[in-house]
């Protein structure tokens, strides 16, 4: 079969790859469309742990795509059915695990990263990580699942509530879903802090509020749009000492930082206004399956518009379009790669 495989630091290749076949428990899958994460970048780029993500491999954990074969015990699908897949691998022994939180698993893997991912013709998934998507349903959209999921869970995690304030700092593609999310929850005051100017303007496309905290008075824009005191959520997606700095100083007295950005290395924050203001500090890994589904609901729905952030290509193009993100080119927010235009 076709697929896109990572051989080395900065080296995509189209090639072939043996046809995968579905084993007990499993659903063989036609991939559809797939989307390219940070997380696919990092590895490209050979800044991913090496004991994981080996060359050769194929990439990609963010897809949609239709069941082709059954294996056996599988009863829920049907051949056909237009799925997304939670690629997530647990162990399923650990603490976590049997507590019921395996996405926090101690020794969590990922489709995609640890094993051949969705950069392919065709990709094998468990039947009971494998959710169907309803009548109509886009391929553009079951490729989005996966990252709005990770949204879905943030807000989750922050217990907001209606008429809540936020600010989320970074508008890339989850902090941009994150608002998103948070906007259909009934955030009252919603604002992201961004600093590309085209990421800015897509931001109030979207018909949000957005600035630049390089160019603006942080604390001045926060006494004007919450308050005097802050917001009551602050969502740090940047994963940057800066940014979360940004966020302990300007959510308000006893709020929620939300860390959902992963720092690349340690990072020293100065913390005395979380104890002084006893500003709770929560982290958000991922999802649970229950943020998957809620992904589906909002997409079928429309609260959610993911259509904005999204620019299809041909897998075709997969190489290049590598490079070009890279190299941050075309003003893309999300690439998604048709791989089977047909139906």
């Amino acid at each position: 079969m076709k697929a896109a495989i990572w051989t080395g630091i900065e080296k995509i290749e189209l090639g072939e790859r043996p046809l995968p076949s579905a084993g007990e428990g499993e659903v063989l899958i036609r991939v559809k469309a797939a989307g390219i994460c940070g997380t696919d970048l990092t590895i490209y780029h050979g800044k991913f742990p090496k004991e994981r993500a080996i060359a050769p491999m194929v990439l990609g954990h963010e897809f949609c795509g239709t069941v082709e074969g059954l294996g056996r015990g599988v009863k829920d699908l049907e051949a056909g059915d237009l799925v997304v897949v939670d690629p997530l691998i647990s162990c399923g022994s650990c603490y976590c695990c049997v507590e019921g939180f395996p996405h926090v698993c101690s020794s969590l893997k990922l489709l995609g990263v640890d094993v051949d991912g969705s950069f392919a013709e065709y990709v094998t998934a468990k039947a009971g990580r494998t959710h169907r998507l309803p009548r109509g349903f886009g391929v553009e959209q079951g490729a989005m699942v996966e990252p709005l999921s990770v949204a879905v869970h943030a807000v989750r995690r922050s217990s907001m509530n209606v008429g809540d304030t936020v600010l989320v700092t970074g508008g890339g593609p989850i902090g941009i879903l994150i608002a998103l999310v948070a906007a259909s929850a009934g955030a009252r005051t919603l604002v992201v802090s961004e600093i590309q100017d085209f990421r800015l303007g897509l931001i109030e496309r979207l018909g949000l509020r957005g600035f630049n905290p390089l160019l603006a008075d942080v604390r001045k824009l926060a006494a004007e749009w919450f308050g005097g005191v802050g917001p009551d959520i602050v969502f740090e997606v940047t994963g940057s000492a800066a940014g979360m700095q940004q966020a302990i100083e300007s959510v308000r007295h006893r709020g929620t930082v939300v860390e959902v950005g992963l720092p690349k290395d340690r990072t020293e924050n100065d913390t005395r206004r979380v104890v002084f203001g006893e500003v709770s500090i929560v982290g958000s890994r991922v999802y649970a399956p229950v943020d998957i589904e809620t992904s589906i609901d909002l997409l079928e729905h429309r609260k959610v518009d993911i259509a904005p952030l999204v620019k299809t290509f041909a897998i075709e193009e997969c190489p290049g379009l590598f490079s070009r993100l890279s190299r941050g080119e075309g003003n893309l927010m999300k690439a998604v790669m048709i791989v089977d235009s047909h139906s």
